[in-house]
């Protein structure tokens, strides 16, 4: 429901509008805005109360009958120029005054607004009533003129141009670096020879169109060269044909614009180096799609070709078909840059495949991202893309390949488990059998046979432990080396002291730790390198009691871990080498083992990314590294 009636509505629109036609009587000014086109698009309530036409008579191009017949066709040669040029113009014409029914002199300015591409997507402008501002003289005596003559450099210029007499304010001599009181003359040999021609085309052209503006080059006494712009249009009506107008100084905004373009021929420049497609479209309903160079030579098209697959009877497009999963094409306006240009919203990591002219299909991988301006507003869309196809067909043959190896990795898991249990059973059959071999002949047995039966049992069992030895080798490389969850390496460490409570009392081993970090990798294996080290440690101690620190330090995403002892020692030329399977450097006899153990260790930490190696020399004491995954 309304929150007022339909006559307190009708109130308010009347104040409004004798507000419009209080403030247009009171500055004799007013504002339109219309489209690129030149018409109304809305209610200009300052057209209205200007001229007393409503919208239903101005809108569109009715406007025009609001010019007096005999201006019109300057008007719109006016405004047909700055169509053309894109730049603002400046027009004297006779226009309707509703108030006193007749027509008065008016000047109008109109400034076009343009979106990034430099087209005009709107027209700003003022009205001026200049009925009795019609001399030179009297506009000079604005403060506002003066004040923009002062500060600006903004000089005001008379042709009159039946006898060629030109006038000027003083402001002038300074833009042009001479002396004043200057010939017009010396004026003009101050202008660049290079634009000497132009000026005079200009001027020529001017006389008889009743327009001038030419922009062009000057150097002064200093040898400054300074870029001007010179504007100006006829006095209507004016018996001798007079013209008046406006030098500026465009230097800074001639600077600025090379410095503009030199930044976008710089960014086209790089767009086009860049080894991946790049799309662009600066169209809300992505109507026009352009691509680089990478973009043209990957899909087979020459340069500037229209990419867009939204339909347009005026826009000629190149046949490009993105397909879906099920290989049909997908719907224009559902096509990732189409969705993007119309939500705002941007697409990150967009699969899209493409249906090629020899009929093979592309994947590219690519963002899209909104274009707009500075008022927030959506004007296009640009797109960055790569091929990934063959990236997809190794990453499918890869995963072919896990496949295939995890089936291998079951399979030999089976057989590792089938064949560790059949070797085992024989060889606990031997060691039970000589063992029931020697009971039951007791002292019947020579020393010599008995020795014989002793060392077949050892025998089995040694080898039963090197079968259980190789299992744990196999099973070590089983895993992924991926762990979702990080463990308390302290807590590991506890564990494994635990379970070598009766080895560490029985050697009066002494393990000092500082505080561990967290890692990620399976407890258990970091359990197996520990318990490993340790044990090692314990035994291939020296004469004194085993001392044993360990100790971890950060390095980038790992952690260092240090296990060091006091034990016998390793050559520096066996460091490499004690990491093979069943690689010792002592006897059975001395020292009980497999020589597997350091082995195993190796393959643990290189499954996780890290690596373990050893610093030592021979009677001097021991220090293991290994790094493993940060938490």
């Amino acid at each position: 429901m309304s929150a007022f009636s339909s006559s307190e509505a009708t109130q308010e629109s009347r104040v409004n509008e004798a507000r419009y036609r209080a403030l247009v009587e009171a500055i004799s000014t007013f504002v339109w805005i219309a489209d690129a086109r030149g018409n109304f698009a809305s209610p200009q309530p300052g057209w209205k109360a200007y001229t007393g036409h409503g919208f239903e008579q101005h809108g569109g191009n009715g406007w025009i009958n609001d010019v007096h017949p005999g201006d019109r066709a300057h008007v719109m040669e006016t405004w047909t120029k700055a169509v053309r040029s894109k730049s603002w113009y400046e027009v004297a014409w006779r226009c309707w005054h509703g108030a006193t029914r007749r027509w008065r002199q008016c000047l109008t300015r109109g400034v076009p607004i343009l979106d990034v591409d430099g087209a005009v997507y709107e027209w700003i402008g003022a009205v001026t009533d200049i009925e009795h501002q019609l001399s030179l003289d009297q506009v000079f005596e604005r403060e506002w003129l003066g004040t923009a003559q002062r500060t600006g450099g903004l000089v005001m210029w008379e042709w009159r141009i039946g006898t060629g007499d030109v006038q000027w304010t003083p402001e002038l001599y300074q833009i042009w670096g001479v002396p004043a009181g200057s010939t017009i003359s010396e004026l003009i040999d101050c202008i660049r020879p290079e634009d000497y021609g132009k000026v005079q085309a200009s001027s020529a052209e001017a006389a008889k169109s009743g327009a001038l503006d030419v922009t062009f080059r000057i150097t002064g006494q200093s040898g400054t060269m300074r870029w001007v712009r010179a504007k100006g249009s006829v006095v209507p009506d004016h018996a001798s044909g007079k013209m008046v107008g406006v030098l500026v100084d465009v230097t800074d905004l001639v600077q600025l614009q090379e410095s503009y373009w030199l930044q976008v021929r710089e960014l086209e420049t790089l767009i086009d180096a860049i080894p991946a497609c790049v799309w662009i479209s600066r169209d809300p309903e992505c109507r026009l799609i352009l691509g680089n160079r990478a973009t043209n030579e990957f899909l087979g098209v020459p340069a500037g070709a229209n990419l867009s697959q939204t339909p347009d009877a005026n826009v000629e497009t190149v046949k490009i078909e993105q397909i879906g999963a099920d290989g049909s094409p997908v719907p224009p306006d559902e096509l990732p840059m189409q969705r993007v240009a119309r939500s705002g919203k941007p697409l990150f990591d967009e699969e899209m495949v493409f249906r090629m002219a020899d009929g093979s299909t592309r994947c590219l991988l690519g963002n899209v991202v909104p274009l707009q301006d500075a008022g927030g507003k959506n004007y296009g869309c640009i797109a960055g893309l790569i091929d990934i196809t063959e990236l997809k067909h190794v990453h499918e043959e890869l995963s072919r390949s896990n496949r295939e190896l995890a089936f291998a990795n079951q399979q030999l898991s089976q057989f590792n488990f089938a064949a560790s249990h059949d070797l085992r059973e024989p060889l606990r059959q031997v060691a039970v059998f000589s063992q029931l071999l020697e009971k039951r002949l007791g002292s019947t047995l020579d020393p010599g046979s008995s020795e014989l039966l002793k060392n077949c049992r050892k025998g089995a069992l040694r080898m039963e432990q090197l079968v259980n030895d190789l299992l744990a080798y196999a099973q070590a490389g089983m895993h992924d080396g991926d762990a979702s969850e990080p463990i308390d390496s302290t807590r590991a460490l506890t564990k494994v002291r635990q379970s070598l409570a009766l080895a560490i009392q029985e050697a009066q081993a002494e393990i000092e730790a500082a505080e561990l970090p967290m890692v990620r990798m399976e407890c258990s294996s970091l359990e197996h390198v520990f318990q490993n080290l340790i044990s090692n440690a314990i035994k291939y101690r020296g004469k004194s009691a085993p001392l044993i620190r360990i100790s971890a330090v950060r390095e980038g995403r790992f952690w260092k871990f240090a296990v060091q002892d006091n034990g016998i020692g390793i050559d520096p030329k066996y460091h490499e080498s004690i990491f093979a399977v069943f690689q010792r450097l002592h006897s059975s006899g001395q020292y009980e083992g497999t020589g597997i153990g350091l082995a195993i260790c190796q393959k643990i930490v290189e499954r996780y990314g890290g690596r373990i190696w050893i610093e030592s020399e021979a009677g001097k004491g021991s220090t293991f590294y290994f790094t493993v995954p940060a938490a």
